[in-house]
């Protein structure tokens, strides 16, 4: 193992032994020299040079490394990297525990250590220069980030339960990005991330940025009140400034009524700005009154003293359907792995979903998996034998289908797989919490039965196996 400072290898063997980051006190200092090696030191400068800068203006300190403010549509990492520096220097702030975004770097870091500590099992020859390159390459533009991030915590995951992940998605010609083995029976790994926004009609991004502006806004204002939006969707960089300031114009004399406004493109909100008394609601009322089947989302803000500051909450009432990003996935990979053995397909949101009952297609689960099958008809990916059993697989009587009915159905009759997991980001602004999120796995009667189902994972579910 070629790492840079002993403190790297001592987390990483504390996190195979534990299932979890140990806090210590030396861990943000040698997980970001880790990582600032890594990216380069002139590139982490410049890129937070002008974070810092806009961390200055458009947001605040306290919110970033709490929330991971930044940019709409820029590099995660960065506001990774600017959160640990920011606390590394102002520890004394934080007497317990570093804050949420602080945790989700260390968390990012101790998981790219990791992957670097077994790139001999794909690398004959210095090993760790080929990973870290690798990894440097891809953690320096958005989309790559988020696909490492995803697929060296899913191989971080793997490590822990002694399945020796081989990690080929360092290879860029690699066919494969990971192969487990388990009892001598190799099973293949593939990883599929979701851009934040993906099948939302709120993205968890540009919610996080109005949130903030208007947090630091208010703030500012010496306003302490309750903000709710209601809306059709959110994802539309222009609706963000439109929002923020009819807000502002509501703050001025806020009540009970509601202030209509209307974007481009047919979209509508209303926005109500109360208020905020002594005795206010928690982060947990706020996510109950204004979080809709865990799709979206709520930011509390507490000063000082404790009472509450700001407390922004969003719900819309727009059709979603997360379903179909990753039921297009698997229909990808059952094409891509028709003549392969069982494997395994990690499927990350890169959004919070607390219950991932919100991805499932529930009422429409018929229809749903009536187009998954027949976009698989048509790419050969399965047979018209597999598709009309698919097609006449009945459901539960007298409920809407699970999402673990919606997938039995779809893949317990297919060769191609072995599993699907689904993991999501953290809510950094309900939990304030830098563990991962939700995480969930279905097997099937093909994966194999020394595999160690569900240890040291944090889930929302028991793992169980689901045989037919």
């Amino acid at each position: 193992m070629a790492l840079p400072d002993p403190t790297v290898a001592v987390l990483i063997q504390r996190s195979r032994e534990e299932g979890k980051l140990s806090f210590g006190s030396n861990s943000t200092h040698a997980l970001l020299e880790y990582v600032t090696n890594m990216l380069g030191s002139e590139w982490c400068d410049q890129q937070l040079s002008g974070f810092e800068a806009w961390v200055r203006t458009q947001s605040d300190p306290v919110l970033q490394v709490k929330v991971l403010d930044r940019p709409l549509h820029s590099n995660p990492v960065v506001a990774m990297l600017w959160a640990a520096r920011r606390y590394q220097q102002s520890r004394s702030d934080y007497p317990s525990l570093p804050p949420a975004g602080a945790q989700r770097f260390l968390q990012v870091a101790l998981d790219l250590a990791t992957t670097e500590s077994v790139a001999g099992r794909v690398f004959s020859e210095r090993p760790e220069v080929h990973a870290r390159r690798q990894m440097a390459k891809r953690l320096r533009n958005r989309e790559g980030a988020w696909a490492l991030i995803h697929e060296t915590r899913t191989l971080a995951h793997f490590e822990r339960l002694g399945l020796t992940p081989e990690p080929f998605f360092l290879i860029d010609s690699s066919p494969q990005e990971m192969v487990l083995t388990c009892e001598g029976e190799r099973v293949p790994v593939e990883c599929k991330v979701k851009l934040p926004g993906t099948g939302r009609v709120v993205s968890m991004e540009h919610f996080t940025r109005l949130a903030c502006d208007l947090t630091r806004t208010l703030h500012a204002l010496g306003r302490r009140v309750e903000v709710c939006i209601a809306g059709s969707t959110l994802s539309d960089d222009a609706d963000v400034a439109l929002l923020q300031g009819e807000v502002l114009r509501c703050s001025e004399q806020p009540g009970e009524g509601y202030a209509l406004v209307s974007a481009a493109g047919g979209r509508h909100y209303a926005v109500q700005v109360k208020l905020l008394s002594d005795r206010q609601m928690t982060a947990a009322d706020v996510a109950a009154k204004t979080v809709e089947r865990s799709m979206f989302p709520a930011l509390r803000v507490a000063g000082s003293d404790g009472r509450e500051q700001v407390v922004i909450g969003m719900k819309c009432n727009g059709s979603h359907e997360p379903w179909r990003t990753w039921m297009d996935s698997l229909a990808e990979m059952a094409g891509k792995w028709a003549a392969h053995p069982p494997g395994i397909v990690a499927i990350h949101f890169s959004d919070p979903i607390d219950d991932l009952e919100a991805i499932s297609p529930g009422a429409q689960a018929d229809a749903a998996i009536r187009r998954w099958t027949e976009k698989c008809l048509a790419s050969g990916a399965i047979t018209r034998l597999q598709a009309e059993r698919i097609l006449s697989a009945p459901f539960p009587q007298g409920q809407a289908p699970s999402i673990d009915h919606v997938l039995l159905r779809m893949i317990d009759d297919l060769p191609q797989f072995a599993a699907v997991m689904f993991s999501t980001e953290p809510d950094l602004g309900l939990s304030q919490q830098g563990v991962p999120g939700s995480g969930w796995t279905l097997p099937t009667k093909r994966l194999p039965r020394a595999f160690p189902a569900g240890h040291a994972r944090p889930s929302t579910r028991r793992l169980e196996r689901l045989d037919a």
